[in-house]
């Protein structure tokens, strides 16, 4: 009889053990995928910063003097789409490295991204000049 108590708990010790490992394992599988979701999320969100003050910065150096050199007082398409891929370039040297990486990882595409990106924040910027204009 003490033979078979001691098999039964010699194998409860082990099924315990193993479920043990197997509620690590999900839980390090969890905290690893939360930690990755995080910082993907603050790289978009350090993206679009970035975005942001890169459109903004344009706005004043490159599109309203040359918006005022114009006769018509407006952009070309072709100088409209320079300071575009102005704005892209800066802001790919300013983002971090790893972001490349993680947006990968992620399967987010990076240039996809920070081309919509770009767009809102023009499109932003043009709202917001409209309505000065309409306030004066």
């Amino acid at each position: 009889m003490n033979f078979l108590i001691e098999r039964v708990i010699e194998l409860s010790f082990g099924l315990i053990s193993a479920a043990v490992l197997a509620g690590v394992t999900v839980l390090q599988r969890y905290l690893s995928s939360k930690i990755k979701n995080d910082k993907l999320r603050s790289y978009i969100d350090e993206a679009s910063l970035v975005v942001k003050a890169n459109v903004m910065a344009a706005v004043q150096t490159s599109v309203e003097p040359t918006k005022a050199a114009a006769a018509d007082g407006k952009l070309t398409k072709e100088e409209a789409n320079r300071i575009k891929q102005s704005v892209m370039d800066g802001v790919k040297k300013q983002l971090p490295n790893d972001a490349v990486r993680i947006f990968a990882k992620a399967n987010v595409d990076y240039e996809s991204l920070l081309n919509s990106l770009v767009e809102k924040e023009v499109l932003e910027a043009k709202w917001a000049a409209q309505i000065k204009e309409i306030g004066k």
